[in-house]
């Protein structure tokens, strides 16, 4: 009788991954780690999609591999850069 309570609660909970965001999608993990290295980022109002229109990576300590996120953002219009560490 002792394995019927666990059992219900392995039954009942929800059926989440551990690790969610590996399921969501690429372009918001993109903002995600930009604004995880203290980037900035703007989006665009005056587009129908409301895409991504700057980031600011201004005075952080960016490096050449942090910049793949931006793959994903093929209508960025603004990019700073200025004052890296």
């Amino acid at each position: 009788m002792r394995l019927a309570p666990l059992l219900i609660l392995l039954i009942c909970r929800p059926l989440v991954p551990a690790d969610a965001s590996q399921n969501s999608d690429p372009a918001e993990q993109a903002v995600a780690e930009i604004r995880h290295l203290g980037g900035k980022v703007r989006w665009s109002e005056d587009r129908p999609s409301k895409s991504l229109a700057a980031v600011n990576l201004h005075s952080t300590k960016v490096v050449d591999a942090d910049l793949m996120h931006l793959k994903h953002f093929r209508s960025l219009s603004e990019l700073s850069l200025s004052a890296l560490k």
